[in-house]
Parts: structure tokens; C-alpha cells; sequence
């Protein structure tokens, strides 16, 4: 029995199987219940479906060493993480791109960076702390997506990979904006 509380598809599991599996565990599990599958599915399917997990998730940064691995896969089809207006978007942009990411004093490491400062300041005001601008840039070959769908401008990309330029404190609100 998987953590998911289902039992895991069997190798011969068709693609709506798959994905019903990953998205039947509670969110928190999804990313255990695609790791529990990728031997099972296609290249394609491997791409989109760690896209719709990663874009789903609340907490990135509780797994951020496990998503660091599965992004870093040599399987073929990574372009399909993405759909043809976020890779035509992503293709446009500089060769160095300038990113921003909102954070609390207790939370400053993450792959979720984005391009419009006004989001990086909501997420880091979201639940209340001590809020932080970083300002940084990244070599777009080195961004593993971009993702539009919750429209946060989302560049994902590995920490180590960000050249921070500011760090800035910002004023906290008086309550969350969540």
C-alpha cells in the first residue's frame, strides 16, 4: 500500500489511471505518488504530470531536493513540462532574466520565482512574518520552466542558479492576505 492510501497502478495502467492515482493522494502525498509511478510512464507523461504536481503543490520547498532530482532527468521530452504559449513565452525572454521571490525570514530557498515584483511581494506578505524581497537574475539556460497557468509569471528555477542582487525587508501588514 502506497502513502497515498491506494495501491499503486500496475505497469500496464493507462494514462488517465496514472494521473487519477497521483491526484487521488492528498496534495501533501502527490509528489510521493509520482515517484511511485515514473517507472510506469511514458516521457511525455512523466514531464506534464510532475508540471500539473509541481504547479499544484503549496509547499514546493518541503520536497525542494526530491523536485531538484526529478526536474534533473535525462529523460527525453522536457519540453512537454510546459505548454507551445509558456515555451514560446520562455523562448522570448532575455538571455538573462531578471526574477524576484517573496519570502519570510523562515523560507528563503525555493524554485518558484517569478517575473513580476508585485506577485513576489503578495507571496511574501501571504502569511504574515517578516516579509523579504529577493531580487536576483538567472541565465535563461538554466530556468527548468515557465509556468503561466496560476498567472504568477512562474520561472522555475534551481536556488543556486539565482545571482540574488537585493534583499529587501519589506513592511509587513497587519494581518495575511491569504
Amino acid at each position: 500500500m502506497s502513502k497515498s492510501t491506494k495501491e499503486a497502478p500496475q505497469k500496464t495502467a493507462d494514462h488517465d489511471e496514472l494521473y487519477n492515482y497521483v491526484f487521488g493522494a492528498p496534495r501533501s502525498n502527490r509528489l510521493r505518488a509520482f515517484a511511485e509511478i515514473t517507472a510506469q510512464i511514458a516521457n511525455e507523461d512523466y514531464w506534464r504530470l510532475l508540471a500539473k504536481v509541481y504547479i499544484d503543490s503549496e509547499n514546493t520547498g518541503q520536497m525542494l531536493e526530491l523536485y531538484k532530482i526529478y526536474f534533473a532527468s535525462k529523460r527525453p521530452g522536457r519540453e512537454h513540462m510546459m505548454n507551445t504559449d509558456e515555451r514560446s513565452f520562455l523562448a522570448k525572454l532575455p538571455s538573462v532574466i531578471p526574477v524576484y521571490r517573496g519570502h519570510t525570514h523562515r523560507k528563503n530557498q525555493g524554485l518558484s520565482w517569478t517575473l513580476d515584483r508585485n506577485i513576489a511581494e503578495w507571496f511574501a506578505r501571504r502569511f504574515g512574518g517578516d516579509p523579504v524581497l529577493l531580487i536576483g537574475n538567472v541565465n535563461k539556460e538554466d530556468v527548468i520552466a515557465y509556468f503561466a497557468e496560476r498567472n504568477e509569471q512562474e520561472i522555475v528555477v534551481a536556488p543556486e542558479h539565482v545571482t540574488i542582487s537585493q534583499r529587501l525587508k519589506l513592511a509587513p501588514t497587519s494581518e495575511s492576505v491569504c
